[in-house]
C-alpha cells in the first residue's frame, strides 16, 4: 500500500486534473516510499501498515518533486517548479 495518494499529489502539489500522468505519479510515489522506508527501517517495521499523516504528506510532496524534476526541460524550469 502506497503512503501517498495520486489524487492529492495532483491536486495539492501539481495542479493537474487529467489522468494522463497517473501512472508516472504512482511510480514516483513508490520511489518516494522506498526512500522513506530506507530511513524508517532503523526504527520501525516497514512498510508501515498505518502511516502517520506526516509520512503520507512527505511521500506526496517527494513524489511531486520527482515528477517536476523529471519534467523540467532545464534547471531554470525546475527551480521555478514548472516544466
Amino acid at each position: 500500500m502506497a503512503y501517498g495518494l495520486t489524487a492529492r499529489v495532483k491536486s495539492d502539489w501539481l495542479n493537474i486534473t487529467d489522468a494522463t500522468s497517473d501512472t508516472r505519479i504512482d511510480n514516483f510515489i513508490e520511489a518516494a516510499d522506498r526512500k522513506i522506508d530506507s530511513v524508517l527501517v532503523q526504527y520501525k517495521s516497514v512498510p508501515l501498515s498505518s502511516p502517520a499523516d506526516e509520512v503520507k504528506r512527505l511521500s506526496e510532496e517527494w513524489a511531486a518533486g520527482l515528477f517536476l524534476q523529471a519534467d523540467a526541460k532545464n534547471m531554470d524550469d525546475f527551480r521555478r517548479g514548472r516544466a
